[in-house]
């Protein structure tokens, strides 16, 4: 391993040694905060399969099937911005008068704490096409009534492979209808007509084309599952010229 490599592997913190599963796609993930990856159209890796495989463990694979799923959410949020300030682009949290994390300009209605941008959504942002790397959208996407302007000017902003990172509270549950200040609704549905040429077709008013990263409906917490609260989780990736393919489905 080059001294350089070496750096940046001990930089992460190198191998799990206390993973059970999953330590090779942990440590790509942390790899992947510290600089971009680079395809190699080759083969450089195979398994071989026999009896002692983890993954022929049914209690083993149930394991490795959840784990992924978690080390996605674990990662996706650092890993979009990290590839995000790679490339000096905007991170915009949307609806940012709440909890906006660090690395991120905000963008609110009003001006607040946190607020670095006073705009009011679907009315185009000041910014230039493209411009935009990752967009947060929690608890956001419910409180503005236009739908497809909506997500029209946030594909607009958005650079090719750019990544849309929503969290709302889903028609599926009681929390899309109890806050009075909420006027539009949302479930996995939705998200089809944005992410599929055949539901796209019906609304030609659509111009955003994402690729569907992750698409999901789940309780939060506990206290949001005991109170019907549930929310969709909307990860979409900005498909446009010189975005490649990023996995999952690709339907657009």
């Amino acid at each position: 391993m080059k001294s350089g490599l070496r750096d940046t592997y001990e930089q992460v913190g190198g191998y799990d040694a206390t993973r059970m599963v999953l330590d090779d796609q942990d440590l790509m993930c942390r790899l992947f905060l510290a600089g971009d990856f680079h395809r190699i159209p080759r083969c450089l890796y195979m398994q071989r399969m026999h009896p002692d495989n983890t993954q022929r463990d049914t209690e083993i694979n149930a394991h490795i099937q959840r784990e992924t799923v978690a080390l996605y959410d674990k990662y996706i949020e650092p890993s979009a911005l990290a590839w995000t300030k790679r490339r000096g682009l905007l991170a915009l949290d949307l609806g940012a008068a709440h909890r906006k994390p660090p690395g991120y300009l905000g963008v609110d209605q009003y001006a607040r704490d946190g607020v670095d941008i006073v705009a009011t959504l679907p009315a185009p942002l000041d910014l230039p096409d493209d411009s935009v790397g990752l967009l947060r959208a929690v608890d956001f996407l419910e409180h503005v009534p236009a739908k497809v302007p909506l997500i029209n000017e946030l594909y607009r902003l958005l650079a090719p492979g750019g990544m849309l990172l929503t969290l709302t509270p889903s028609s599926d549950g009681r929390g899309a209808y109890q806050d009075p200040t909420h006027v539009a609704y949302y479930n996995e549905n939705s998200f089809w007509y944005y992410t599929d040429n055949q539901y796209r077709a019906f609304v030609p008013e659509i111009q955003a084309r994402f690729q569907n990263s992750r698409l999901v409906t789940y309780f939060p917490t506990d206290w949001h599952s005991r109170n019907q609260i549930s929310y969709v989780q909307a990860n979409l990736i900005a498909m446009k010229d010189g975005a490649e393919r990023c996995g999952g489905p690709l339907l657009v």
